[in-house]
Order: C-alpha cells, then structure tokens, then sequence
C-alpha cells in the first residue's frame, strides 16, 4: 500500500457496487426533472399546435366546399352565400380547434405553476359565497 491509501493513519474504505450518489432528480435513463418537464410541455404544445393546425384545415375546407356547392346551384351563389360560407368555415375551425385550450392548459400546468398558485388559495381562506 502507498502512502496515499492512508487518511490520517486509515485506509480508505468503499464498499464495492456502491457509487457516488447521483443528483437525486435524475433517473436511471439519466435525465433530468427539468428534461422530462420541458419535454412533456414541448410535447403537449405540439399537440395543441397539430390541432390548431388540423382546425384551420377544417374551417378553410367546410367554406371551400360550400363555396363550391354555392356556385354549382346559381352564377353568383358563391358571391351572394360568401358570408353563410364563411361562417360555416369558421364554425367548422371552432368546434375543431376547442380542445385547444385545454391542451395548452395541461401544457403549463406543473407544480411550478401549481405550487405557488397552492399556496394564493390557501391564504385566501373560506369564500362567503362557496360555503
């Protein structure tokens, strides 16, 4: 044995099999709390992007198709039902695209934002008009 080996007259002991502790907010894949949280919040907000995406491709084919239905039936159906049309287009991208807030909620929804949000709510104490 070296000198090295001696701290103050004692060898240094480790145990076999055990390693430094690691931070302990990574896992055994190695990634991070704040990895796995930005990813699942880029995750769900490609989520709520695919879906406003696939909403504004409903609302722009509903009114190309009743804007095509309008002009088969007169000359300027098109042009007279250009604001039926139009609502129709934008009534379809709606109701495709209401899920959206949602999306966005659960996105931004982590215990950094509910935490503190906790915290305003329990300091509030009992609302009068709740019970």
């Amino acid at each position: 044995m070296s000198k090295s080996d001696f701290t103050l007259g004692k060898p240094i002991v480790r145990k076999v099999g055990q390693s430094d502790k690691k931070d302990e907010s990574t896992m055994a894949d190695g990634t991070s709390d704040q990895v796995r949280s930005a990813t699942e919040i880029d995750k769900r907000v490609t989520k709520a992007v695919l879906r406003a995406t696939r909403a504004v491709e409903a609302g722009v084919e509903g009114y190309s198709s009743r804007r095509d239905s309008s002009a088969s039936k007169t000359k300027d159906g098109a042009l007279v039902d250009a604001f039926q049309n139009l609502a129709h287009g934008v009534s379809k991208a709606i109701s495709e695209g209401s899920p959206i807030i949602t999306d966005v909620a659960e996105a931004v929804s982590s215990e950094r934002v509910t935490k503190p949000l906790r915290k305003v709510v329990r300091n509030l104490g009992v609302v009068p008009f709740l019970g």
